[in-house]
């Protein structure tokens, strides 16, 4: 029977398809009807049917198709190789590779990233340098060289991937966006912007995209600087409407917000026009984060009013807001109107701001009967027992403190601060006992506390200080001033909690 290309288009489209969307049985009929005209032998439409059948993670059947194929292109053998990549099957897609003929840059790439999502760094780097040896440095596609840098940051080894991308003498936007992002996931925030800066001097005619610039938002509002802030938007606004996107935008908000200055980040808000849930969200988080309850309810009015559906993060938000704000009989509301109205059930972590919302209150006893007595069957994580323990510190009651302490040792045994906060409320009750036993318990558990940090931005310059240094005169001078801020503004410190 003479085959249709138009019809062997349509039976690839159509694989392709429910391959998208995982349509098992649809596809297993598109494959019938493969069989049914004859088209046995189009290696296109074979092909489809691999990738099809591997999205489905259906590999034998995958490895049916492969093996019947009389004749196999480069696509074929790096659909195959990928689906066992997919699956987690490094030992087949291994030999696959090495009977394969021919690879290509793709081929390398998926093998990198397979051992790379196992966190087998040490075999994608023997395939790295085997490649290295075999084509040369300046001749490896930096698809290949990004692949392993985005490994090594998968697996935390942020170090590896730098010497990687060192290593690279045609650097793309991509591999400079991995790095940049690499850094910035793993908190490396002054580095990440380094880089970036880095970038716009060396990069040549390579410009920064929208990827790159949301790593160094989100690397900037973590480092809090003013100056830094208003250097990267100048830079954003500078590129037109290039860079400017609802997630640029919304990262924008986010950094600004974070680096105290909220008017700024409402003005952005205000003059985008095509906003979403996670911009309006962003600008009640920051106004929620500065305890500008009233201002965060009004933009999540405004959020229902152009008609948009709140959903599960952006009542974490709005329940964040309240309890910064001490809007509890709102919070109360909004979380029932969560579930009744929109019919979106609480996780651990909308029960960890009502936790944080009552207990900021005052109202332990009410805090600790809704993780008991509302919160079953969702299992409550560090977060919520931290809240409450938090809020026990604060209105010292150590019988519930002790309990929700108790938790957080057992979910979290090396984080010291919640050994700190048990020992301090066991001190202001002077149950010197007590503190003994648990500064005991953090020496056995190897657990250590770290150094607290702070940090002022004077002229452009960032000082860090951390708990222990060394005095000096503009260290006495700024914190002389702070501290009459801080009284200016009627805010009075908690002094009785011991340093450990």
């Amino acid at each position: 029977m003479a085959k249709d290309s138009a019809f062997g288009f349509v039976l690839s489209s159509a694989l392709k398809a429910c391959a998208g969307v995982l349509a098992l049985e649809e596809g297993m009929q598109v494959h019938a009807h493969v069989a049914k005209y004859g088209y046995r032998e189009d290696i296109r439409i074979q092909t489809k049917l691999i990738d099809f059948y591997a999205k489905c993670r259906l590999m034998e059947e995958a490895e049916r198709v492969f093996d019947r194929m009389s004749e196999r292109d480069v696509q074929t053998w790096n659909t195959m190789i990928g689906g066992f990549c997919k699956s987690r099957n490094m030992n087949t897609a291994t030999t696959l590779f090495e009977k394969m003929p021919e690879q290509n840059s793709f081929t390398w790439e998926t093998m990198l990233s397979g051992y790379a999502s196992l966190g087998q760094m040490d075999r994608a780097q023997e395939l790295f340098d085997q490649l290295l040896l075999h084509q040369g440095e300046m001749n490896v596609d930096a698809v290949v060289y990004t692949a392993m840098i985005v490994g090594y940051a998968k697996c935390g080894d942020v170090p590896a991937a730098r010497l990687v991308f060192d290593k690279m003498v045609g650097k793309d936007v991509v591999s400079w966006s991995a790095m940049i992002s690499a850094y910035t996931q793993a908190g490396i925030y002054d580095e990440g912007v380094h880089l970036f800066k880095l970038m716009l001097k060396t990069g040549g005619n390579i410009k920064p995209n929208r990827a790159i610039i949301s790593s160094v938002l989100s690397a900037s509002a973590h480092l809090g600087s003013i100056e830094l802030a208003v250097w990267v938007k100048n830079y954003i606004y500078s590129r037109g409407n290039e860079l400017l996107n609802t997630r640029t935008i919304t990262a924008l908000i986010d950094m600004h917000a974070k680096c105290g200055e909220l008017d700024e980040a409402y003005k952005i808000f205000k003059g985008w026009k095509d906003k979403d849930i996670v911009c309006y969200s962003a600008m009640i988080a920051g106004f929620g984060m500065h305890s500008r309850g009233a201002e965060a309810l009004k933009i999540f009015s405004q959020l229902l009013e152009d008609g948009l559906t709140p959903d599960s993060t952006c009542f974490i938000v709005v329940l964040s807001a309240c309890s910064h704000a001490g809007l509890v009989s709102e919070g109360l509301q909004y979380f029932h109107s969560m579930q009744n109205e929109y019919s979106i059930p609480p996780t651990a972590d909308h029960y960890m701001c009502m936790v944080d919302l009552l207990g900021r209150a005052g109202r332990i006893a009410d805090a600790y009967r809704t993780i008991v007595k509302v919160m079953p069957p969702v299992k409550p994580h560090a977060g919520v027992w931290g809240a409450l323990l938090s809020a026990c510190r604060v209105y010292h009651n150590l019988e519930i403190g002790e309990i929700a302490a108790q938790h957080l040792l057992e979910i979290e045994p090396e984080n010291a601060g919640n050994y700190v906060l048990l020992a301090n409320m066991y001190a202001k009750a002077q149950k010197w006992k007590h503190v003994a036993n648990v500064r005991g318990l953090m020496k056995i558990r190897g657990t250590e506390k770290r150094p607290g940090c702070s940090w002022i931005e004077i002229g452009g310059k960032t000082h860090k200080f951390l708990t222990g240094d060394v005095h000096d005169n503009l260290l006495d001078m700024i914190i002389q001033v702070l501290a009459g801020n801080l009284v200016a503004e009627g805010y009075s410190p908690i002094v009785e909690h011991e340093d450990m």
